[in-house]
């Protein structure tokens, strides 16, 4: 086992960088599929615990009826745990961005705090290596500890390193009438940064995947 990828042997049957990719997306899908086969019994056993206690035998009938709880107390509890989460399968470069938002003029206002959220990059993400995600909650964007902030966002100017091959998310996500960001747009009243992250730790709690409209969750 080699320690990284610099430790691999130079030979054209040697793991590359692709190679070690594919093998950590594969091991992460495994992981994901064994959570869901582990549900399912979890679901099951719960299900059938509860008849037995109730009626003290089994029908069939009766541990249906109990499924549609069990599965979801399941999901729930599973949900809550770290897990793998994949952006939606869209072609970024097709996306565009929200109309009338001139980010670079609010930057200096909001302090691009936006690039404080979190989110799921897609596997294009993934395959173009170029957005950094977090190995401990894959496939989460990378935030830096010290600040929160998206490892790709300069400390100073708050401008983005990968702008080019910025997520989908960057690219479609409408700060306007989101109260962790702004107080008052129209005004251009940014929320106070103690706010914001306080509603960040209550949508931290969400456990839906954000879509196009549906703005980033923090990990």
């Amino acid at each position: 086992m080699y320690r990284s990828m610099a430790d691999a042997p130079d030979s054209p049957d040697g793991p590359d960088r692709e190679d070690f990719v594919q093998a950590l997306r594969f091991i992460h899908a495994m992981e994901m599929q064994t959570r869901l086969q582990l549900e399912r019994v979890d679901a099951m056993v719960a299900a059938i615990v509860r008849v037995l206690a109730e009626q003290g035998t089994l029908p069939r009938p009766a541990v249906e009826a109990q499924l549609e709880r069990t599965q979801r107390e399941a999901r729930e509890r599973n949900l809550a745990d770290l897990h793998v989460k994949v952006g939606p399968p869209v072609d970024k470069y097709t996306l565009t961005s929200p109309p009338d938002l001139d980010c670079a003029a609010l930057m200096p206002v909001c302090q691009g705090r936006c690039c404080r959220l979190s989110f799921s990059l897609s596997f294009q993400d993934l395959d173009e290596h170029s957005v950094a995600w977090e190995y401990g909650l894959p496939y989460h964007i990378r935030q830096r500890p010290v600040d929160g902030y998206c490892v790709h966002s300069d400390a100073e100017t708050h401008r983005c390193g990968v702008y080019d091959k910025r997520p989908a998310i960057c690219r479609t996500y409408d700060c306007r009438n989101d109260k962790r960001v702004w107080i008052d747009f129209a005004n251009k009243i940014p929320a106070p940064m103690a706010e914001t992250d306080r509603l960040i730790m209550i949508r931290k709690r969400d456990t839906q995947p954000p879509s196009s409209d549906d703005p980033p969750v923090q990990g």
